[in-house]
C-alpha cells in the first residue's frame, strides 16, 4: 500500500473555518477557548491550501520576487474577473500588495510580481497548525502526532528518500513535497506523523 489515511477528528465545518480566517480580528475571544495547542495566528498562515481566508502581509512570491499592488496595473494588467468582493474584508487596496488567492487557485495565495518578465507566482505562505484535531475537511493545517493510518500502519518519515518507497512489491517514486506545506514549517520536523502536503481529500500519509 502506497499511501493511507488517517482517522483525525473533524473540529468545524469549511463555512467555519472560513469564517474565523476572515474575520479573526472580532473572533480573538472565541479562539481564546479553543482547547490548548490549536492556537494561531491567521495572520500570518493559512488555515488550508487554498488560503482564502488568509489575511497575512507576507508579499514575495516563493521565488522571492516582490509583489504588485492589487489596485494597479503595473507592470501588470490585473484580470478584471478579479473584483474587490473577492478579497478578504471585501477590498482591492486593503490587500495593498499582499499574497492573496481572489480566484482560488489550487496552489494557494499568489500575487502579480513586479518583475516584468513574470506575471504571477504562487506564494510561501505557512500552513497553521493545529494539534488536536483537523479543521478542514482535507486536514492540511492537522500538526499532531497521531502516525498511523486506518489500517493500523506505521508512517514513514516525510524527510525518507521517496524516490525508494515500497508498494506492492515494487519501488515507486513518490513526488517530494515542498516544507512550507507542512503545518510544523518543514518535513523533517513533520517526522512520520499524519500530514497531508498536497492537500489531496483523504491522503494523510506514506
Amino acid at each position: 500500500m502506497l499511501f493511507d489515511t488517517c482517522d483525525l477528528k473533524s473540529k468545524m465545518n469549511k463555512k467555519l473555518t472560513l469564517i474565523i480566517s476572515l474575520f479573526v480580528v472580532f473572533l480573538r475571544g472565541f479562539l481564546s477557548e479553543l482547547p490548548p495547542g490549536n492556537l494561531t495566528d491567521f495572520s500570518v498562515c493559512k488555515v488550508s491550501h487554498l488560503g482564502l481566508g488568509y489575511t497575512g502581509t507576507i508579499a514575495k512570491t516563493e521565488s522571492r520576487v516582490r509583489c504588485q499592488t492589487w489596485s494597479m496595473d503595473m507592470p501588470h494588467k490585473i484580470d478584471q474577473k478579479i473584483t474587490d468582493d473577492a478579497f478578504p474584508f471585501g477590498s482591492k487596496k486593503f490587500s495593498k500588495n499582499y499574497c492573496r488567492n481572489p480566484d482560488r487557485r489550487v496552489d494557494g495565495p499568489w500575487c502579480y510580481t513586479m518583475n516584468e518578465d513574470l506575471m504571477y507566482e504562487t506564494c510561501a505562505v505557512p500552513l497553521c497548525s493545529f494539534s488536536e484535531c483537523k479543521i478542514t475537511g482535507p486536514g492540511s493545517e492537522y500538526g499532531g502526532n497521531h502516525n498511523r493510518g486506518v489500517s493500523d500502519r506505521k508512517c514513514l518519515k516525510w524527510s525518507k528518500d521517496r524516490s525508494k518507497v515500497m508498494s506492492n512489491g515494487n519501488y515507486t517514486k513518490v513526488k517530494k513535497f515542498s516544507d512550507y506545506l507542512f503545518p510544523d514549517g518543514s518535513a523533517n520536523k513533520a517526522k512520520n506523523y499524519c500530514r497531508n502536503p498536497d492537500g489531496d481529500i483523504g491522503r494523510f500519509f506514506f
